[in-house]
């Protein structure tokens, strides 16, 4: 069986629906990135021990009264500053994301 199989692709496909609910749950309780962070810090940890490094804009929680950069420019300065095979396997989700809107 190959890594890159179904069951791998739907086990990851489930954790981003998990962090999709967290995240709508953060929203619904209209708690701060703080707090968020807080809930989502073993999951950072647990990634980070697997050798991935992830930057998040929650992890320097901004201060009252400051602007919040928009998400793209993480993601943009990630895509700049991230290793080649951490790449891939962002390509990998972002194809996969694509696929499945297209199959609906």
């Amino acid at each position: 069986m190959s890594f890159h199989g179904v069951q791998n692709d739907g086990r990851a496909r489930k954790i981003v629906e998990t962090l999709d609910l967290i995240h709508k749950s953060a929203r619904s309780n209209r708690v701060g990135a703080d707090d968020e962070y807080a809930v989502l810090k073993p999951v950072f940890d647990k990634l980070s021990e697997m050798g991935w490094h992830i930057v998040t804009s929650a992890s320097e929680p901004e201060s009252k009264g400051t602007r919040k950069e928009a998400p793209w420019f993480t993601v943009y300065q990630m895509a700049q500053e991230a290793e080649l095979t951490d790449l891939t396997r962002a390509m990998a989700v972002y194809l996969n994301r694509i696929d499945e809107k297209l199959k609906e």
